[in-house]
């Protein structure tokens, strides 16, 4: 009897092909899994991003930047590093056209969107940078070319009550009291032309953020020949004592002390390495701002700072920056526009910080402050 003819062969060769059928049927569904939770990932990480919107945004955009005569500015900060003392020195030159914390409203609207539509999965909204990336590169480019109608159109694209911390921008709101009706959508809300003909009429546009890698600017220092970054560093001893201090650390939140360090760590760690890439990609477009350099010699880094935007230093910059840094004024100030006796203030963090802190720092830090020649501390004063 052949092999072929064998029914014990013929039932193992059947099972054999039904079991290779299975598994490719296995397959197909694993497969078409995959590429449908890839797709769902995929549109939930960039939602909301309008195709539209982006595409139309850039190419006004392009056609704005030809010739362009004005010089996009953004300040690449972390919380508590003394970035709105640093907004307010800049935005001193009248011809600074300033916007604090663009993203913030994008976050905030991003997160409630998400929690409501999707309750069942809250993660999605634990990190909303990373989601809407795209859109926020869209939102940066729209403030640089005064593309009021686009920000305002969406009311997560914007944070009215941070207005009142622009020079200029704080004259919308004031425009808004005198409107009689307040409509939030697009080409309606009174007063955009208003906040446009500020914009247009500004040579240097500037943003200060909190929110973003210093890498994601990439695409817009191609686009943008005239933009400049600032980036502005600090001792993370000092960012994180003053963090924890506002509840940033807590053990609830951003994994607690360990993850909210690995956090700052990191940040700064990514921004240190694309700064050594972008001030060869872009020479003489990135500048490197140390808050302890101000705090020191707050004249002379704001000159320098100035000088480096080509903005105008005049008698009036020096006398605000000496009442903002050497006054003495003995007022809190949350967000540390004031800053009193400047110089007392480079290490009052030591007098704060917790053994544990101090060395949980210097640990996962490491990197950081000795790139930014920062002593480490065997304990605090």
């Amino acid at each position: 009897m052949g092999g072929d003819d064998n029914p014990l062969l013929q039932e193992m060769n059947q099972q054999q092909i039904h079991r290779k059928m299975r598994n490719r049927a296995f397959l197909r569904i694993l497969v078409s899994s995959v590429v449908c939770y890839t797709c769902f990932g995929f549109v939930m990480w960039n939602w909301p991003a309008p195709v539209v919107s982006v595409n139309r945004s850039k190419e006004q955009s392009v056609h704005r930047n030809k010739d362009s005569a004005f010089t996009p500015v953004v300040i690449v900060a972390y919380m508590r590093s003394g970035s709105s003392l640093t907004g307010n020195l800049i935005q001193q030159d009248p011809d600074v056209f300033y916007v604090f914390e663009p993203l913030h409203g994008l976050v905030r609207g991003y997160q409630k969107e998400m929690l409501k539509q999707f309750p069942e999965f809250p993660l999605l909204a634990e990190r909303p940078l990373m989601v809407v990336r795209e859109e926020v590169e869209d939102l940066y480019r729209a403030w640089f070319t005064c593309d009021m109608d686009y920000i305002i159109s969406e009311t997560y694209r914007y944070h009215i009550s941070f207005f009142k911390l622009g020079y200029k921008t704080q004259l919308l709101l004031k425009c808004l009291e005198n409107a009689s009706e307040i409509v939030y959508h697009a080409n309606k809300m009174p007063c955009t032309d208003y906040l446009r003909k500020l914009c247009l009429e500004s040579r240097h546009r500037v943003l200060k953020t909190i929110r973003t890698p210093l890498s994601w600017f990439h695409g817009l220092m191609g686009e943008f020949p005239n933009m400049k970054i600032i980036h502005l560093v600090r001792d993370p001893r000092a960012i994180l004592t003053s963090q924890r201090r506002f509840g940033e650390c807590a053990r609830g939140k951003h994994g607690g002390l360990a993850g909210c360090t690995k956090f700052v760590c990191s940040s700064l760690e990514d921004d240190l390495t694309t700064f050594e890439m972008f001030s060869k990609l872009f020479p003489n477009r990135i500048f490197r701002l140390k808050y302890e350099d101000v705090a020191l010699k707050p004249i002379a880094k704001t000159k320098e700072l100035y000088h480096f935007l080509n903005l105008k230093y005049t008698d009036a910059t020096e006398k605000y920056v000496e009442n903002i840094t050497m006054s003495g004024n003995n007022k809190s100030f949350v967000l540390d526009t004031v800053v009193p006796n400047s110089i007392d203030m480079i290490d009052k963090w030591r007098t704060k910080i917790s053994d544990e802190l101090l060395e949980t720092v210097q640990t996962m830090c490491r990197y950081v402050m000795n790139q930014l020649s920062y002593y480490h501390f065997i304990k605090p004063l």
